[in-house]
């Protein structure tokens, strides 16, 4: 029988990026002057005015946009695939593992830390919805010749899909852990 499950994370937005669409606003409002004030001066720029400034407008929105982030995991007979997706329009495939490869998958410990990873230098991806959230799981895995420090929320039935394929290097959070994180 054929397992396919999937799930949806929509990134929880920063100080930096309210920090970063501030100043997409406040370039964009400067650029909107300098065309402005040089269609006065260049009598070649105000033909071209409207356009311009409806340029600007433009890709200011998309930019804007583009940090309403979400996350897409997709469990297919084993295999995790993480997406990224922008503003509900594109979306890049940043992980994709068959759980059989990992090296292990375990609960994030939180303000703790990671287990010692003894010096190793990992590639590090944070598809989730925040780094405080309660439910976050890790992975250690090798893609591209690169080994990746995943971070993201699977759902039980992910973490019960691929707990039957690989039980050893797959460990589960208990029940009256989430219940009582004491």
């Amino acid at each position: 029988m054929d397992i396919f499950i999937e799930k949806i994370v929509k990134r929880q937005k920063t100080s930096l990026d309210y920090f970063y669409m501030a100043g997409v606003v406040l370039l964009a409002l400067v650029l909107v002057s300098v065309v402005l004030m040089a269609s006065a001066v260049v009598p070649f720029i105000e033909v071209f005015r409207f356009l311009l400034i409806a340029g600007v407008i433009y890709m200011t929105w998309r930019l804007v946009r583009r940090k309403n982030i979400e996350y897409e995991y997709a469990v297919t007979n084993g295999d995790l695939d993480i997406d990224i997706i922008y503003d509900q329009r594109s979306r890049k495939r940043v992980f994709s593992q068959n759980c059989r490869e990992f090296e292990i998958l375990a609960p994030y410990p939180g303000q703790t830390g990671l287990p010692d990873l003894a010096g190793r230098t990992l590639e590090r991806l944070e598809a989730v919805s925040s780094m405080e959230a309660a439910d976050i799981y890790y992975l250690i895995a090798v893609q591209d010749q690169k080994r990746m420090l995943v971070f993201f929320q699977p759902d039980q039935r992910m973490l019960d899909s691929f707990k039957q394929l690989a039980p050893r290097k797959i460990h589960i959070r208990q029940p009256e852990e989430t219940a009582n994180p004491a």
